[in-house]
């Protein structure tokens, strides 16, 4: 069976990025399944503790076939420049 790839857009919300990788890998084909982790650069003027700390939870996670993560490393302004930026 052929799976559709997880796509995951996450900036600074440990927290809830957590939550949902754990529960993401609890389902069934989890471990088929590619999870692609798109990382939000920070803003100007961003603390940037929590957009560390969600992209070291992303760089763990576990119970996928394959993790493949990007990070920006400056702000983008959303999900729309990950589709179509080069």
């Amino acid at each position: 069976m052929v799976l559709a790839p997880i796509a995951l857009f996450v900036y600074n919300r440990p927290e809830h990025t957590k939550r949902t990788i754990d529960s993401l890998s609890n389902n069934d084909y989890a471990e088929q399944s590619e999870l692609f982790v798109f990382c939000d650069g920070p803003k100007p003027d961003t603390n940037m503790d929590k957009i560390r700390e969600v992209r070291s939870i992303v760089k763990e996670a576990t119970g996928f076939k394959k993790v493949i993560v990007y990070e920006k490393k400056q702000c983008r302004f959303g999900k729309i420049h990950y589709i179509w930026s080069d």
